[in-house]
């Protein structure tokens, strides 16, 4: 997934708008936080990779995530 941050409206929000840019990435990722015994790291973890590996996350992303692959981050 690119790695780039979404202004918090995006142009489906608001009535008759069009995205036409996004702010570059900032380096951040994301993502889940467990307690340090909760049994399901392990099964989150091995279910990601292979999310990751197979190419279902980059599927997923190309289907529910196309309008912001598709905008040009501003450059300064």
């Amino acid at each position: 997934m690119t790695d780039r941050l979404n202004w918090a409206l995006s142009s489906p929000e608001i009535k008759n708008s069009v995205m036409v840019g996004q702010f570059p990435g900032t380096g951040e990722h994301y993502g889940l936080l467990f307690h340090k015994s909760n049994p399901l790291v392990g099964c989150v973890s091995k279910a990601l990779a292979t999310l990751t590996s197979n190419g279902t996350l980059q599927a997923l992303q190309k289907q529910y995530l196309r309008i912001y692959l598709s905008v040009p981050a501003i450059q300064p």
